[in-house]
């Protein structure tokens, strides 16, 4: 019997997950052979889930954590870090046929909305995006949100500046940028979807008009 394309398909989403979990597992394994305890799962990756540091960065959940009252703290961080778990499965099934779209997406909202992002994860997305240059040739506000973030880059080390080293602005002045920054990077993203999804529609109707003109040949 010859199976199916989604029989295959699910055989394929099947053994990629599982080899993920056998690698995972193979990694912690490792790593408390390496080390000698567990203690590295809660310095890795509770360090990243709890925030226990808030240090100020280009991220959203510093301020946010620090100006919030503690008995909201973990229903607040619960709902920051779930929020970042909702896009995955959505997006992998839209973009099921650009898996190299579907990664920059993923990576791109994980610098986004991680809690402790930096530059390098930003640019890093904008690395990666020169590979769609075809389908993103298409996007139709690129110039205005290249000037806000060339705004954002200028304006970030002077505001920083004036808050931590002469003392004459404030926390808000920096966190305005950081929520800026990220605005910018949200539209940036949701205009290059468009734009892809554009281009797809595009390739559609373009295969279907000369599927059609074939029949009528």
């Amino acid at each position: 019997k010859i199976p199916t394309s989604n029989g295959r398909k699910g055989v394929s989403m099947g053994l990629t997950v599982g080899l993920f979990l056998i690698a995972t597992g193979l990694l912690l394994v490792g790593s408390r052979l390496a080390i000698g305890s567990w203690d590295f799962v809660h310095a890795v990756y509770g360090f990243v889930v709890l925030v226990p540091d808030l240090v100020p960065n280009v991220g959203l959940f510093w301020y946010f954590f620090m100006e919030i009252f503690d008995h909201f703290k973990s229903f607040f961080l619960f709902i920051f870090q779930y929020h970042i778990a909702v896009y995955p499965i959505p997006l992998a099934v839209r973009l099921s046929h650009r898996p190299v779209f579907l990664a920059i997406c993923l990576l791109a909202i994980n610098a986004i909305f991680k809690s402790y992002p930096s530059v390098g994860d930003s640019s890093f997305c904008f690395a990666l995006g020169p590979l769609m240059h075809r389908q993103l040739a298409g996007m139709r506000h690129m110039y205005y949100l290249m000037q806000v973030l060339l705004f954002v880059t200028v304006l970030s080390p002077i505001f920083w500046h004036l808050w931590i080293v002469t003392g004459s602005g404030n926390s808000n002045f920096y966190y305005a940028l950081t929520v800026v920054f990220a605005a910018a990077q949200v539209l940036l993203l949701s205009e290059s979807m468009l734009a892809v999804f554009r281009y797809d529609r595009g390739v559609r109707r373009k295969a279907a008009e000369e599927m059609k003109e074939g029949k009528s040949w």
